[in-house]
Order: C-alpha cells, then sequence, then structure tokens
C-alpha cells in the first residue's frame, strides 16, 4: 500500500493554545498542520502549500475578522478558509461565507466538530 502524503493545513493564529490543540486532536490524521501566528506568515504558507487550508482565528492581528478572511482568500484563489471563533451562529456563519470563508469552528473546540 502506498503512503499517503500529508496535508498541509495552515493554523492562522496568535494564540499557540490554538495551534496545540488542534495537533492534538489531528496528531493521528493525514493532516500536517502549519502554524502561521500573523495574517502575513499565513499569506506566505498559502503561496507554498499545494492545497490552500486555512483555519483562522478572528482576532488575527486584532483586526476584524471580515478583512482577515477577505485578504487570506483573495491571497490565493480557491481557498478553503474556516474561521475559529467564540462567538459563532447563524448570522455568523452566513457573512464567512458571504466573505468568501467555508465553515465556522467554534471555541473551545470539540473532537467531533473538528473532524466533521
Amino acid at each position: 500500500m502506498e503512503a499517503v502524503s500529508p496535508i498541509a493545513v495552515i493554523v492562522a493564529s496568535g494564540n499557540p493554545r490554538d495551534f496545540g490543540e488542534l495537533r492534538g486532536f489531528l496528531r493521528e490524521s493525514p493532516w500536517e498542520l502549519i502554524h502561521a501566528p500573523t495574517a502575513h506568515d499565513a499569506v506566505r504558507e498559502l503561496h507554498r502549500v499545494p492545497l490552500p487550508i486555512v483555519l483562522c482565528d478572528e482576532n488575527l492581528d486584532g483586526r476584524a475578522w471580515h478583512d482577515t478572511v477577505r485578504m487570506l482568500v483573495k491571497a490565493r484563489r480557491r481557498t478553503c478558509l474556516v474561521l475559529l471563533s467564540d462567538a459563532a451562529g447563524p448570522d455568523m456563519y452566513q457573512s464567512v461565507i458571504h466573505q468568501g470563508g467555508f465553515d465556522i469552528l467554534s471555541h473551545p473546540f470539540d473532537r467531533q466538530q473538528v473532524f466533521a
């Protein structure tokens, strides 16, 4: 059987706890997490990875989350962006989609939600 190459996922968060928790959940998965503590680091990584997947903290760099989502989605075509949020709800979900994002992952992280 051929080995599966890991799929890189950029965790754009200045909060090291986010990266640590997600790494713990995904340790036994084919996902390779890359920590990007700033939006500029995330943009640099977006141009380096084969598939543009980003988990982005809503408070990244102290900017409004919708500006950060737009910036990261524009940085590379077909970016799959999931917003990490403390206040996820239907209105926020709709707004994330409208800004070009894909989904929301709520704090505190739940193993079932991470794999959903």
